[in-house]
């Protein structure tokens, strides 16, 4: 790679970036909850197409500009596969996909913000790539919850678990395949997050299960209390 200034987790770039996504990711789709639904459902579209094309231009600048091996650079960890299915979400307003796109959007999306795999520092391209694409996953999730109204039920955190459990099942020998990582399944991210102190491979695995399951409980609290309140009022 080329030279480049080092990550530096909770800097002030770090801090500065996930300030902006989580204004931008409340305000406009707040700004917007009030369109009527054909309107709703264009701008879905359009944040759908923009999923897409932020996903599907990863492996291309990652191997075309960057020179990374294609095997490594295609949209299969869990953030990856979740800006498709957000874009699916949006583009037919799909209620089924959103209970498992919400837990991973959020559930998967905060943390990797949070804790990102990054090696390069701002101001370096891939900083602000690795930042744009997840920042673009929890705007989509946020707009279908916030214009499209969508609420997860406690069935759909037992259906995110699932659908997570599948996807790793798959995902497993891919890796094998591919001589690759995704989903981190084969082994710790390069750079320092917090996957480092849950222990050796396979035993983070199991304490990463643990942590997601507790996650998409955390994520689904906020909607007991607001099915309190709807119901109070």
């Amino acid at each position: 790679m080329d030279t480049y200034s080092p990550f530096i987790p909770f800097g002030l770039a770090h801090m500065s970036t996930m300030l902006i996504i989580g204004v931008v990711v409340l305000v406009i789709p707040m700004a917007l909850k009030k369109v009527d639904d054909n309107r709703a459902l264009v701008n879905a579209r359009i944040l759908a197409v923009l999923l897409i094309i932020s996903e599907s231009a990863k492996p291309l600048i990652s191997v075309l500009i960057y020179h990374n091996q294609l095997n490594a650079s295609l949209p299969l960890h869990l953030c990856g596969v979740a800006a498709f299915l957000a874009a699916w979400t949006l583009w037919r307003r799909s209620f089924r996909s959103y209970e498992i796109v919400y837990f991973w959007g959020i559930g998967g999306g905060i943390p990797a913000i949070l804790s990102p795999d990054l090696l390069a520092g701002f101001p370096h391209p891939s900083f602000f790539y690795f930042f744009i694409s997840h920042g673009l996953i929890l705007l989509g999730v946020m707009y279908a919850t916030i214009v499209f109204r969508f609420r997860p039920s406690f069935a759909s955190v037992g259906k995110a678990i699932v659908a997570t459990l599948v996807l790793m099942a798959v995902i497993y020998p891919v890796n094998l395949l591919l001589n690759s990582n995704y989903m981190y399944l084969l082994a710790k991210p390069q750079a320092l997050t917090l996957m480092e102190f849950m222990g050796q491979w396979p035993w983070y695995i199991l304490t990463l299960t643990f942590i997601g399951i507790v996650v998409y409980l955390l994520c689904y609290l906020p909607f007991v209390f607001i099915g309190r309140r709807e119901q109070q009022q």
